[in-house]
């Protein structure tokens, strides 16, 4: 029901469902049922202390007594992993376009789980939820063995916990400024691409012509290219192209294998001016070809 929520938000907000404002809504899975745990875990308590104290057991009263325990804690949680996301809202650029629909239906469906804990789930819990025997399965009493002494030992030595704990922080805030700090890491997999992209009216040899150019004068001037594949146009899925739409695909040898070092930046702004004066030079050398149709055509 958070998710459908969510959905209802995303439509009225113009949040459309693609991969990454789904991917927010698989991410928040896990999150969104959080109050919903707690609200019921504090009323089954409620419920099976009244059971064992032998009174009459007035439900509906203990399960609002419940959640006005725990109201506050859920509020804060929820609203506290929403304002982690606030940061992706002031993106801009291609982050803002990946990352705004996944923070939006983050928000939208922790907002739907919020308002659900508080009113539909203490509903749910006084129709369904029976007064039991509160019993802890034996991973909760092996982990209350060793967490409640040195919960203990903690609360003895609240001043070496606390500044243990600013300790920790203070080193890691030191540590910050030595991180690499981006975004969007750049990913290179031994490959780089280039788009050509010429008038609507380029026929398709003129295409292949061009093409073959940029190949053999890739291969003439940089020894790191191992293979150059051109695609001309793009088929009628996904992003279309027409034939004057060219992607240049070069397969790069090994880094150690380069005749001299030089990062693949530096590489990619050679190679694309290199790319730029053998596309001018193929241009200036073309000639209209005859076709049946018509003997004569014109480049603009």
């Amino acid at each position: 029901m958070a998710m459908l929520i969510a959905f209802i938000l995303m439509q009225q907000f113009g949040v459309s469902a693609n991969l990454m404002s789904l991917a927010g809504l698989a991410i928040g899975t896990g999150m969104m049922v959080d109050g919903a745990v707690v609200m019921v875990e504090n009323a089954f308590r409620l419920l099976a202390h009244a059971r064992e104290s032998g009174k009459p057991i007035q439900q509906t009263h203990l399960i609002l007594q419940a959640a006005r325990e725990v109201v506050n804690p859920i509020a804060f949680a929820i609203l506290i992993i929403i304002v982690v996301f606030l940061p992706l809202f002031s993106l801009t650029g291609l982050e803002g376009k990946m990352f705004k629909p996944m923070a939006f239906t983050i928000t939208f469906a922790m907002a739907g789980s919020l308002l659900l804990s508080m009113t539909l789930v203490p509903v749910l819990a006084s129709l369904i939820l029976k007064p039991k025997e509160e019993r802890d399965t034996f991973l909760v009493r092996w982990a209350k063995k060793a967490y409640l002494p040195l919960l203990d030992r903690a609360l003895e030595r609240k001043k070496v916990v606390v500044g243990a704990a600013l300790a920790l922080l203070a080193g890691s805030l030191a540590l910050f400024p030595f991180l690499g700090k981006e975004f969007m890491p750049q990913l290179q997999e031994g490959t780089i691409q280039f788009r050509v992209t010429g008038i609507p009216s380029t026929a398709l040899n003129e295409s292949i012509r061009v093409s073959e150019a940029v190949s053999t004068e890739l291969h003439k001037q940089f020894p790191q290219v191992r293979s150059v594949l051109a695609t001309i146009g793009r088929a009628e899925s996904g992003e279309t192209g027409d034939v004057s739409y060219m992607e240049v695909n070069l397969d790069m040898k090994p880094q150690g294998e380069w005749p001299q070092k030089i990062s693949y930046g530096k590489l990619a702004s050679e190679m694309q001016e290199a790319l730029e004066k053998v596309v001018c030079r193929a241009l200036r050398t073309w000639r209209p070809r005859p076709t049946r149709a018509s003997r004569s055509s014109s480049l603009r």
